[in-house]
């Protein structure tokens, strides 16, 4: 899949290196009010990024993999109370391993997957001045069904935010509940495979925050 794990795991000794666009329209996040004054609204973004990855495999069940996401360009109708980039470049470091630790066969199994990252976002309002590493615990089911595959993904993420920018309304975000969800068509005749996904979080914790 193309962000939802999958049971599989690398092969050893074997490495696997790719690189995915991505294009996204009106994905920014904006604020209405700030204080006592009226903010931004709704208005349009497009951002251009990219994700290099590189991974191998240490043993059988067993591989890692670094990430390395960056965004390529931005364009923006109106900034005013909107949270956008200031410059290009790298927006984190991204390690993962995975160990799959119930294997049937050629249909699938159950896979653990820890992941941590480090923002390198200056200023990032959603992360916080100086914040600490992020980290994931995730636990991955998928099935073949020929020539459908799905696959499930349930885990925590951890954050160290760090303290909240001043003169910013939006507060660094705590820990969450995350999940997600793939599909996946594979079409012999094109030799092209179709994926659907979907995923979101939750907040581990209530939030005085106006939004989840």
């Amino acid at each position: 899949y193309i962000t939802v794990h999958a049971s599989e795991t690398l092969e050893p000794c074997y490495v696997n290196t790719g690189f995915n666009i991505n294009y996204a329209a009106n994905s920014l996040t904006y604020s209405k009010t700030v204080g006592q004054r009226r903010g931004g609204t709704k208005v349009g973004d497009r951002l251009l990024s990219g994700d290099f990855g590189i991974g191998t495999g240490l043993s059988e069940n067993w591989d890692v993999g670094l990430n390395i996401p960056v965004l390529l360009n931005q364009e923006i109708d109106d900034s005013k109370g909107v949270s956008y980039f200031e410059s290009r470049g790298i927006n984190e470091i991204r390690f993962n391993t995975k160990y799959k630790f119930f294997d049937d066969g050629d249909m699938g199994g159950f896979a653990g997957v820890f992941t941590v990252n480090q923002n390198l976002i200056s200023d990032n309002p959603f992360a916080g001045e100086n914040p600490g590493p992020t980290s994931h615990y995730e636990i991955v089911w998928d099935r073949k069904f020929n020539p459908f595959t799905a696959a499930v993904n349930f885990g925590y993420r951890r954050r160290l935010p760090g303290d909240q920018i001043p003169n910013v309304p939006f507060t660094p975000m705590q820990d969450q509940w995350i999940f997600s969800a793939a599909g996946s068509y594979y079409s012999t005749r094109l030799d092209t495979k179709f994926v659907f996904e979907i995923f979101g979080a939750r907040p581990a914790e209530p939030t005085s925050q106006d939004t989840d």
